[in-house]
């Protein structure tokens, strides 16, 4: 699991939930009805990863949600990468080929019996490497601790 240092986790599986930010109001940053646009975003992928662990829990199956970027256990860009929602880009930080990286990233650690997706390429090194203006990158891709 990806836990951070000195974190146990009890469950076998973690699902990840990214909501997907509004692009017309993202792009007003930074202004401040953008920031309240943010966070309001960050209530509604809470609320979701606790509907979620709610569900799995009435089905008789133990669930964790983790409802923010301050979890404080697990670290998401790693498993989301590792389950095929997308690839690290050369920023250091997840791009998904639907939401680009204009979203946040939600879990909920259970033991239900889930069908596993694996890592995935999606073409967005290359496609970055073409589309972006030229010093956009970094030449090499930042890992995230």
């Amino acid at each position: 699991m990806w836990a951070f240092e000195g974190v146990t986790i009890v469950y076998k599986n973690i699902v990840i939930l990214g909501f997907q930010h509004q692009y017309d109001e993202i792009r007003k940053a930074p202004k401040p009805a953008s920031g309240l646009k943010v966070i309001r975003q960050y209530g509604r992928a809470a609320f979701g990863s606790k509907y979620v662990a709610n569900w799995l829990h009435g089905l008789g199956l133990d669930s964790e949600p983790l409802t923010g970027p301050m979890s404080g256990k697990v670290t998401m860009i790693p498993p989301a990468i590792a389950l095929g929602f997308g690839e690290l880009g050369k920023h250091g930080s997840i791009i998904n080929p639907e939401f680009g990286v204009s979203f946040c990233l939600f879990a909920i650690l259970t033991d239900c019996p889930l069908p596993l997706n694996e890592h995935r390429e999606h073409g967005i090194d290359g496609f970055c490497e073409t589309a972006c203006p030229p010093n956009a990158l970094f030449s090499e891709t930042k890992l995230v601790r």
